[in-house]
C-alpha cells in the first residue's frame, strides 16, 4: 500500500471505494493522561462518525461520541459542525504535521464499558488544540497506514487545562474498516456508534503502563 503524500488528504470523490477514516492518539506520561481521536466519512450515506476519547490515570473516560454529522464532500481542512460539536482536522504537511481542533460537550462515563450502552454521565465540556508532528516515516498497511509522532497543545476538560507534551500516533486509512486489534495489557474502551448505515464498535484500549493506544472500527 502507498504511503506518498497525496494519500494523507481525502480522496477525490472518484478514488473512493467505502470509508475515508482518520484517526489520533497521544499520551503525556507526565500529567498520565491522553486521548484518542477517530472518525470517519461514509460516501454511501455521506455522514461523518467521530469519536473523541479521554483517558488517564484514576480517571474515569470521558467521551464525545456523534454517530451522524450530514457532510455531502469533505472540505480540504476536514471541518465539520453539529450540535455540540466543532471539529477540524488540517493537514499542514502531508505525512509531517498535523493540526487537530475541538469544541465539544462531552460526558464522564460510569465505568470503562459505558460507551456500550447508552452513554449517561456527567457533561464536561472538552477542547483539543493539538499538533502532530512525524517521529518516523509511515508504515503501510493493506488499506492505509500508521505513523508515531510526537504531540502537544492544549486540552481542556471541564475546568482543568493541561499543556500536553506527549508522545502518539496517527492512522490514515480508507477502504473497509480498520481491523487493528486491542493489544495486550490494555484497559478496553469499547464505544458503540448508531449510525444511518447500522452499528460501529471502535475497540478501543489504552495500555496505561506503555502510554499505548490499540484498536480500530468494527462493522
Amino acid at each position: 500500500m502507498s504511503t506518498d503524500a497525496a494519500a494523507d488528504r481525502p480522496h477525490s470523490l472518484d478514488q473512493i471505494e467505502s470509508h475515508e477514516q482518520w484517526q489520533f492518539d497521544f499520551w503525556d506520561e507526565t500529567k498520565k493522561i491522553g486521548g484518542w481521536v477517530h472518525f470517519g466519512w461514509n460516501p454511501r450515506t455521506q455522514s461523518i462518525w467521530y469519536v473523541t476519547i479521554i483517558a488517564g490515570l484514576q480517571r474515569r473516560v470521558t467521551l464525545v461520541a456523534v454517530p451522524d454529522i450530514p457532510i455531502k464532500q469533505l472540505s480540504r481542512s476536514l471541518e465539520f459542525r453539529s450540535e455540540g460539536i466543532w471539529a477540524h482536522h488540517v493537514c499542514e504537511k502531508p505525512l509531517e504535521h498535523w493540526t487537530v481542533g475541538l469544541e465539544a460537550f462531552g460526558v464522564v462515563l460510569d465505568s470503562t464499558q459505558g460507551g456500550l450502552g447508552n452513554q449517561w454521565g456527567k457533561r464536561i465540556g472538552v477542547g483539543l488544540d493539538l499538533e502532530w508532528e512525524s517521529a518516523v516515516l509511515p508504515v503501510a498497511f493493506d488499506e492505509g497506514f500508521q505513523q508515531e509522532c510526537s504531540v502537544s497543545g492544549e486540552l481542556l476538560l471541564g475546568s482543568e487545562d493541561f499543556q500536553i507534551t506527549a508522545t502518539g500516533s496517527r492512522m490514515r486509512s480508507w477502504g473497509s474498516a480498520n481491523s487493528s486489534k486491542i493489544l495486550d495489557g490494555a484497559i478496553r474502551m469499547p464505544i458503540r456508534l448508531d449510525t444511518s448505515s447500522g452499528d460501529l464498535i471502535l475497540d478501543t484500549g489504552l495500555n496505561l503502563g506503555a502510554g499505548t493506544w490499540s484498536g480500530g472500527i468494527r462493522m
